[in-house]
Formats: C-alpha cells, structure tokens, sequence
C-alpha cells in the first residue's frame, strides 16, 4: 500500500509554494535591506543596534537561499534531497537502498547539489544586494561604523570617530569635520582642527574653514589649533596667514608676554623669512624654552638673503658665547644646518667649548607636543635631525662634546687638524671623544661622506 507523503514532504515539493516562498523571502529581504542600511547610512548611533540589524540581514539570506535550494532540488534535482530527509519510510528507504547498491556518494545521490546551489545563492544575494545599496557592507567596515560613532551620544567615542576618519582625506566626510568644528563640542571642535592638519587633510574646502577661523573666530585656542594645523598642510602661506601670526607674535613681544607654543611653531612650519626679525626680537625675552624654539625655527627659514643668514649665524654664535646649557645644546643642532655659513670665529668658539672642563654635560632631546591638550600622541622632536648623514637620536642624551665634534667635522680642513690631533691625545678627555676626534683628524673624506661615529 502506498504511504501518504508527510507534511514536509507534501509541502517542500509543491512548485506553487517553493515559487511563492521564493518570491516572499526575496521580496522581504530587498526591502529589509533597504530600510535597514538606510537607516544605519542616516540615523544609527548605536554599533550594537547595527550588528543586530545586520544579523537580521545575514539571517535573511539564508532564509531565501532554502528557498532557492528547494527550488533547484524540485525542479532539477527530482527532490531527491527533500525525499531523503523529510519523505515516507519507504521513499527514504528506497534512498538508501539506492544509495548502498551503487555505492555512490553525495554528489551521485543529489544531496551536495542541495547544498551547492544554497551556497551559491548566498553568495549570489550577499554581492547583489551589497552592490544595489552602493557597497554597503565594504563600507561600513572602511567608514559607516565611524559615521555611527560620530552620532554617538558620548563625546568620546564621537571624538575617536573622528581621529579615524580623518586618516584618509574624503570630500564627503569634510562637511561632517566642518560641522564639528562649528557647532560641536570644544572638545571636538579642537580634536578635529588638530587632526586633520596631523593627518594632512588638504582639501581646498578645508583649508578655506581654517583660513576663515583665523580671520573670524572668537575662539583663541581654536585660531591657535587652526593656524598650527594650517601651517602642517601647506607649503605656501598665503599673506594673509602670514600676517595673522605675525602680528600675534608682535602682541606677545609688545607685552613682554611667551607666545603660545602653537603660534612659535607654526611660524617655523611655514618657513618663510617674512618671521627673522619677529624670532630675533623674541630672543629678547629671558625664557629658556622659547629660545629653543626660535633656535629650531631661525635655522628652518627658508630663501634668505646674505643680510639675513648673517642675522641667523650672528644670534646663534651669541648664544654660544653666553647661553645656557640647553640652549647651547640646541644651538649646536643649528649650526649644524649652517655649517656652510660658519666662519673662522664661530669655530674657535666651537673649539674652546670642546675644551671647556664645564662641558662635561649631556644634551637631551627636545621634545614638544602638538596636541591641543599637550597629549603624547602628537609630538615633535627638534633634535631629531638628519643632516648630511649625522642622525641625533631622538630619545636619550648625546654629550655636548660629541655635538661639537659633529658640527667641527663639517667643516674640517688642514688648518683644524693639529688641534684635532691634539684632542685625540688629551687623557682629560673620556677615550669614545679621543677616539672620534682621531678619526676626524685622519679621515680623508669629501663631502658628501661622514665619520663614522
């Protein structure tokens, strides 16, 4: 006697249902998918509100992907796969049977093509879908999550959004940044000035906002993050940029005042000699930390004229005279820069410091952050230089011998090497400072070669 067919049975070989089914998965997945990255693109703030919504979106696929299965299995494959798992007794019996005599595996007893084709509507569903709503899923992973945390209601979390997105310059993300800077939180506002001059952002549309904070705001820690980050992006100021940190520097020296360090730096980013005078003036205020600035700042200006570089060499040869340890540390760092402009003065100056017994110390690095809140996560190191192949580390401490050593080496020539000679065997000296003023004497390079120090 023949079996009824099961419930299952009955159902999952129906051609109307299996079409009809289909259909409604398919149509409640487009439409799913469609309000869904809609909202997340526009409205979401919550990343954990995402991943359920997009679990929903992978449930979907797989919802639609056993209909199309079932659909090739009834119509291609003689429901051989609904006939082994869900039909009567003797039609799963007469599977096996079939399956044992010819001793065929899945692939012969239609069961992998099941299989095959579901995965293959995945993946169909997955690119089809993610292709209509513009790559969604690609870019949620590169941008969307942090366009959420942008809308998040914790500011730090808003705040390390934007630290992300300005990584990589998008002209659709910079209306968003200007935004922030409007209208956001000081915090934000700041963060994002900062970062996108870290980040080097440059955008016309950009650069433009910054140029507008310095000629409007109100804000003076916001014209000071926008002008540094302004000075990071750019490699010609125009004059009304120029202007502005001029006459900010000309306000602090009027008043006898320490410029903000955003402003000193700035001005050296830009390099430009429109600032020598407004340095040299500042030399005049007694502060240890700004004349190392101005030191690293004078020697960075660029297209100067003879008048000028004499200007330059005149300040730092001052300072050797009469300037304190750090700055004399630093000022060796600069002459190095201009040791084609060093005359015979500046080296016998040069040379008594070496022999100096006061000039036992230890130069540190000059490290300064240029995070709005002074952070770690932005710095500049000033003594980290490379100069025609003499690299100064840019943590721990370099004797102050050694630093002269470098800038005499320089400029070595016949005349220097007695005295160099000398020094190789003066037993006052620690031997590392004999040996390398040995090596001076003796090296017949040009000049584009170094001492091996």
């Amino acid at each position: 006697m023949k079996q009824k067919k099961s419930f299952f049975e009955k159902w999952l070989t129906h051609g109307g249902f299996i079409l009809s089914y289909c259909a409604i998965t398919g149509a409640a997945l487009y439409t799913y998918s469609d309000k869904t990255f809609s909202y997340i693109r526009q409205e979401s703030d919550s990343l954990t509100t995402d991943f359920m919504l997009r679990i929903g979106f992978y449930i979907g696929i797989l919802l639609f992907s056993f209909g199309v299965g079932l659909f090739f299995d009834r119509f291609f494959n003689s429901s051989r796969w609904v006939n082994r798992h869900f039909g009567t007794t003797d039609t799963r019996q007469k599977e096996k049977e079939n399956l044992q005599t010819t001793s065929a595996r899945m692939v012969k007893s239609g069961q992998a093509q099941f299989y095959i084709a579901i995965f293959a509507s995945v993946i169909s569903s997955y690119l089809v879908i993610d292709s209509i709503h513009g790559n969604f899923n690609s870019w949620y992973g590169s941008q969307g999550q942090y366009l959420v945390r942008l809308r998040s209601k914790d500011p730090e979390v808003r705040i390390e959004a934007i630290k992300h997105l300005a990584k990589t310059p998008n002209k659709k993300n910079s209306r968003l940044f200007i935004d922030k800077i409007r209208n956001g939180t000081e915090g934000e506002k700041l963060t994002t000035a900062w970062i996108l001059g870290k980040s080097n952002y440059k955008l016309d549309i950009i650069l433009e906002e910054y140029r507008k904070i310095l000629e409007e705001s109100s804000n003076p820690q916001l014209q000071r993050t926008a002008v540094l980050a302004l000075s990071r992006m750019i490699d010609n100021p125009t004059v009304s940029t120029v202007n502005f940190l001029r006459n900010k520097l000309r306000k602090y020296f009027g008043e006898n005042k320490i410029p903000p360090r955003e402003f000193l730096f700035s001005a050296a980013f830009l390099r430009s000699s429109e600032f020598l005078h407004d340095f040299l003036h500042l030399f005049k205020i007694d502060d240890e930390e700004l004349r190392v600035i101005l030191t690293y700042a004078l020697v960075w200006i660029k297209g100067v004229t003879p008048g000028q570089n004499h200007l330059i060499i005149n300040r730092l040869k001052n300072t050797m005279k009469s300037g304190s340890e750090r700055l004399k540390c630093m000022t060796t760092v600069a002459l190095a820069f201009k040791f084609n402009s060093i005359n015979t003065e500046i080296l016998g100056i040069l040379r008594r410091e070496f022999e100096a017994k006061s000039s036992t110390f230890k130069c540190k690095p000059e490290v300064f952050s240029l995070h709005p809140y002074g952070k770690k996560t932005d710095t500049i190191n000033i003594t980290r230089l490379s100069i025609r192949g003499f690299k100064y580390p840019a943590f721990g401490k370099v004797r102050y011998r050694e630093r002269i050593l470098r800038v005499l080496a320089l400029n070595r020539d016949d005349t220097m090497i007695p005295w160099l000679k000398r020094m190789a065997k003066n037993k006052n000296l620690p031997k590392y400072l004999q040996e390398l003023a040995a090596q001076v004497a003796r090296k017949k390079f040009e000049r584009k070669e170094i001492v091996n120090w």
